[in-house]
């Protein structure tokens, strides 16, 4: 599990990526064909995603220390100042990603509900991110084939997220094989982001919920040491306070 390529692409998955112009006529198209919300869709792709999920043999693992963020907003102004695009969505689909072969990645379909900060063009539209975890693309091992990430988990299918997205710009790419990659699972066209910091900066709200909490279980068991933690605590209530 950890290859150079491996590396790579925990990287590339993790660190923003700037604006670019891979926009394909298909690729318009496509989106412009699901430009409406579709609950008999959504419904359908919940199904999908649990029926294969209840069958998974999980492996839970840790971002660990590797993972740092040299800016974690701590007030709703650097929340914004942080992120050039700010959105709340739903989470529409979730698919493996292949081509990665013994690596686990997962593409996440958002439908944006509203952009807090940002490119108001992307608003009622569905977009995509990835996350480094979900199932594995042919394991080589038997014993597992899900990663589930301690820090992250996996968002739900008709969950509603907050989070801070960057352009993807595959141009920036050098090796021929992560570009193909993203290319082939569709996680580099023009509709195509990455998580700015899906550690400390993901609100998620699942279905029955009233408020949003942190994606991070860890950050939300509040401590009197960890500075960060409450003060991400304490952004949370501000957000919760905007939405309502």
């Amino acid at each position: 599990m950890y290859k150079i390529f491996s590396l790579i692409m925990a990287t590339l998955l993790l660190i923003p990526l700037s604006a670019c112009s891979l926009i394909s006529n298909n690729s318009k198209n496509d989106v412009e064909q699901h430009q409406k919300f579709s609950q008999h869709q959504l419904d359908k792709n919940d199904r999908v995603w649990n029926q294969k999920l209840k069958d998974a043999k999980i492996e839970t693992t840790s971002y660990g220390a590797s993972v740092q963020y040299s800016m974690i907003p701590t007030s709703i102004a650097e929340l914004k100042q942080y992120n050039k695009t700010l959105v709340k969505g739903t989470v529409f689909n979730l698919q493996q990603m292949t081509g990665c072969k013994d690596e686990a990645y997962t593409k996440v379909s958002l439908f944006v509900d509203e952009v807090i900060r940002g490119n108001k063009s992307i608003q009622n539209t569905i977009i995509s991110f990835n996350l480094n975890s979900g199932f594995i693309d042919h394991p080589k091992q038997s014993e597992y084939d899900y990663i589930k990430k301690t820090e992250v988990p996996m968002p739900a299918i008709g969950s509603q997220l907050i989070t801070g997205l960057s352009k993807r710009n595959i141009n920036q790419i050098s090796d021929a094989k992560i570009k193909n990659f993203f290319q082939t699972n569709q996680v580099a066209n023009f509709n195509s982001y990455s998580l700015n910091d899906p550690v400390n900066s993901l609100w998620i709200k699942n279905h029955g919920d009233s408020k949003f909490h942190l994606n991070n279980p860890l950050l939300n068991k509040r401590s009197k040491d960890d500075w960060y933690a409450n003060k991400l605590l304490k952004l949370t209530d501000k957000l919760n306070q905007i939405e309502n």
